[in-house]
């Protein structure tokens, strides 16, 4: 039954608020052109322990039986990248020898701080647990049998957007600078940190997040069990698998008064009411990929928060009903100029007497890092004309904000890209919505 008093309210201001309708586009973050590159140096005492087992673990790398376990775990995916956990992967046999038996026996011992080789792998994981192998690009293309790629590190310091150049090392110990910013033609392996396991306090966050939206799939997740726990038991790390439960609660039957011919109670809006609005298409430029996830990284891994207005409020606070978590193209060229779908999202049920005319899309890529601190995004908006509302969300400081939009459920996409009608946050990154 639809509600004659909101639905009146909003018609009401529709011309007022036909400009913005008309006129959608809506972007306060755009990425800044002039950007100072620079090396990422071995700074700290962590940084150098990575650089040493970085270098040990390219020397390992003689062994053609190494090469091809490394290659084979990494394209096991077990996050969805291709990434191995050392701590997980660390007593796997190859040859006879443990993984971990590898590392350590080409460990430098003209070190006094490195002398005791299970001391300093015991030392990095302690302090980075995430402890991270990964074979980023070109990984289908190595010849195991015949190519022995350099391994770089990521030192603390090392940022998608500034840093130039990475320290690798060749089969020898040979250091080199490589180019951190364009991808090379061959594979590299990159020591560093794992990005998308979470820490039990960020899953059970994440599973108190989507509690009033995604039932079915909370009480799955609840029954998951951690993909590792540290050797001491200090904690444990999930995988996130993002659930799709449907839209907004409350939206299952069909709207009455309809009549037997149906038809859309809301002419004359571009977008249709009473069903669910859905993420159907990401889309990076390659030179937004390169500067928001740089390919020592990986592919992207991009949150999506979905707020509208809350009728319980009268439209003058937001509602969060919708947080993915980490939604990545299986590789990066799966989303470089071009569109990629996350599989329909669903983002909830457009009733705009519960929810208004507008809803705000936020886009994070999601960067996790050793030291975990928070930042605040506060987002002015207006679910409904005149009443101004400041969203404010919370990510990692080291998380990289794409940006937002909002979006009006009369106007028609804004913007094309490739030939479809899309929503372009700004000049690097697009997403489109089925209709």
């Amino acid at each position: 039954m639809r509600k004659p008093f909101i639905r009146n309210i909003l018609l009401a201001v529709t011309l007022t608020y036909g400009m913005l309708a008309c006129n959608q586009r809506q972007q306060e973050v755009s990425p800044q052109p002039n950007v100072v590159l620079s090396k990422a140096n071995i700074v700290t005492d962590l940084d150098q322990d990575m650089a040493d087992f970085a270098q040990a673990l390219a020397k390992s790398l003689e062994s053609a039986d190494l090469r091809n376990f490394v290659k084979q775990e990494a394209a096991k995916r077990f996050d969805g990248d291709y990434d191995i956990l050392f701590g997980k992967a660390s007593s796997a046999k190859i040859a006879g020898k443990s993984f971990r038996q590898y590392i350590e026996a080409n460990l430098p011992t003209n070190k006094q701080r490195t002398t005791n080789k299970e001391v300093l792998i015991d030392r990095i994981l302690s302090q980075n647990p995430l402890l991270n192998i990964a074979v980023p690009v070109h990984l289908h293309n190595w010849k195991t049998g015949v190519y022995t790629p350099k391994v770089a590190v990521l030192p603390e310091g090392y940022d998608d957007r500034t840093t130039s150049h990475i320290k690798a090392f060749d089969a020898s110990g040979k250091a080199y600078w490589i180019d951190a910013q364009n991808e090379p033609d061959e594979p590299v392996i990159v020591v560093g940190w794992n990005e998308r396991l979470k820490t039990s306090g960020q899953y059970q966050q994440y599973l108190q997040s989507n509690k009033r939206l995604i039932a079915l799939c909370e009480e799955e997740m609840k029954r998951k069990t951690p993909y590792y726990t540290m050797p001491n038991g200090r904690e444990s790390f999930y995988i996130i698998e993002p659930c799709d439960g449907g839209g907004l609660g409350g939206g299952g039957g069909s709207t009455g008064g309809s009549g037997p011919t149906g038809g859309d109670p809301n002419p004359g809006c571009y977008r249709s009411i009473d069903k669910v609005e859905r993420l159907n298409g990401m889309y990076f430029t390659k030179a937004g990929l390169n500067y928001y996830e740089g390919w020592p990284a990986g592919a992207p891994e991009v949150d999506v928060r979905i707020f509208v207005g809350d009728i319980a409020h009268n439209f003058t606070k937001e509602k969060e009903v919708r947080f993915y978590d980490n939604l990545e193209p299986r590789k990066r060229k799966d989303i470089k100029d071009k569109w990629w779908n996350p599989g329909n999202k669903s983002l909830f049920m457009w009733d705009e007497d519960k929810v208004g005319q507008v809803f705000l899309a936020h886009f994070v890529e999601d960067d996790q890092q050793i030291k975990i601190l928070n930042r605040e995004i506060p987002i002015p908006i207006k679910f409904i004309p005149f009443v101004n509302v400041t969203v404010t969300i919370k990510i990692d400081s080291r998380d990289e904000e794409i940006g937002y939009m909002i979006v009006d459920q009369c106007a028609a996409p804004p913007d094309t890209k490739d030939g479809r009608a899309s929503y372009n946050v700004n000049q690097y990154f697009s997403f489109s919505l089925s209709r």
